[in-house]
C-alpha cells in the first residue's frame, strides 16, 4: 500500500478483553478456520486450557449473550494477573489460574457447571458483529497481550508513551511524555474526539487543553468535522475516546470493560436505529480518508 495516500490515521483504544474472548472463533473450523493463533476444536486442547476451582475443571466455551453485564471486573492489577498466568514451567505459563482469580472478585456469583465463569467464556462473529466486521476487511494481530501484565493505567501509558513510570494504577497520573507531544513536535495535528472524560484529564497538565484547547472535541462534532472542516485544518490522527464504564457518565459504556457487556461496540445499529456503534460513528472519518486520498495536496500524509 502506498503510505502516501493515507491522509488520516484512527486510533481506537478499548478495555480489557483478550484475543480469544473476542477473535479466537476465527481459527475454529465453523467460522473457516483461519491461520490465526486462536481456538482450537480439539478436546484435549480445551482440556489442557480449562482452570480449576475446588474439584471442578471449567473449559472455554462460547458466549451467546453480548448484552448481559457479568457479576464483576475481573481483577487485573499485576499481583492478580501473577495468579492468572500461574508459576511458569520452563518457561511457560500455564494460565491456570484465571478463574481462581475471578472468584476472588467483588460480585462475583457462586461458579458452577451451570453458572461457568465468564473469564473462559469467548463471543462469535454473531455476538460481535462490528469487532468480526473489522476482523474481516482489515489485518488482526493474534499475538494480543497487554504490553505489561499490569492494570488498565500502565498499559494505556504504554500504548500512548512507549512506555510507563507506574505499573500500578494511581490518581493523579504522573507526567510523562505521550504521543501528543511528539506529534505536536513534529507538526502533525492531531485530535481527541471523546465520548465522555478524555483518559489523560488524570494527568493534571492536559486539562487546560480539554477544557479550552482545539485538540479535544466531543466525539458527536466528529461527523460534522469531517464534512465541513478544511483539509489543511483537520487532523492527521484521531484518537476516539468511549464512554469509559469506570468514568462517571449517563448513558451506557463503550469501551468494553467488565463488568460490562461488549455491547455498547458490538450492538448491530440496523436493530437499534436510535443508537449507533462506534462503526458507524467512525464511518465518516475513514470516507474522509479515502476522499482526500483522491484529493491533490500538499499536506503531509500520516
Amino acid at each position: 500500500m502506498d503510505l502516501d495516500l493515507v491522509k488520516t490515521i484512527v486510533v481506537v483504544i478499548l478495555e480489557n478483553r483478550s484475543f480469544d474472548h473476542l477473535l479466537g472463533y476465527a481459527s475454529l473450523a465453523e467460522y473457516g478456520a483461519r491461520d490465526v493463533d486462536g481456538l482450537k476444536d480439539d478436546p484435549s486442547w480445551r482440556q489442557r486450557f480449562a482452570n480449576g476451582l475446588n474439584g471442578s475443571r471449567f473449559p472455554p466455551f462460547p458466549l451467546k449473550d453480548p448484552y448481559h453485564n457479568i457479576d464483576a471486573d475481573p481483577p487485573h492489577e499485576r499481583p492478580q494477573v501473577s495468579n492468572q498466568l500461574g508459576i511458569p514451567v520452563d518457561g511457560v505459563f500455564p494460565m491456570s489460574g484465571f478463574v481462581a482469580n475471578y472468584a476472588t472478585a467483588k460480585g462475583a456469583a457462586c461458579l458452577s457447571e451451570a453458572n461457568p465463569p465468564p473469564v473462559m467464556g469467548h463471543f462469535g462473529p454473531d455476538e460481535a458483529p462490528v469487532t468480526a466486521f473489522f476482523a474481516q476487511n482489515f489485518a488482526i494481530c493474534d499475538r494480543w497481550f497487554a504490553a505489561v501484565p499490569a492494570g488498565t493505567q500502565p498499559n494505556r501509558l504504554m500504548a500512548m508513551s512507549g512506555f510507563s513510570t507506574i505499573d500500578m494504577n494511581c490518581e493523579p497520573l504522573p507526567d510523562q511524555e505521550l504521543v501528543y507531544d511528539w506529534l505536536t513536535a513534529r507538526e502533525v495535528r492531531w485530535r481527541v474526539y471523546h465520548e465522555t472524560v478524555p483518559f489523560f484529564a488524570m494527568m493534571p497538565r492536559w486539562i487546560p487543553n480539554i477544557l479550552a484547547g482545539e485538540n479535544f472535541r466531543p466525539l458527536a462534532q466528529l461527523a460534522r468535522d469531517v464534512q465541513d472542516e478544511q483539509p489543511g485544518r483537520f487532523p492527521e490522527v484521531i484518537f476516539v475516546e468511549p464512554a469509559y464504564t469506570d468514568c462517571p457518565h449517563i448513558g451506557e459504556s463503550t469501551d468494553d470493560h467488565a463488568p460490562t457487556s461488549i455491547k455498547g461496540v458490538n450492538r448491530r445499529p440496523s436493530l437499534t436505529p436510535d443508537r449507533r456503534s462506534i462503526l458507524t460513528r467512525l464511518a465518516p472519518a475513514f470516507a474522509v480518508a479515502r476522499r482526500r486520498s483522491a484529493e491533490p495536496s500538499a499536506e503531509r500524509s500520516a
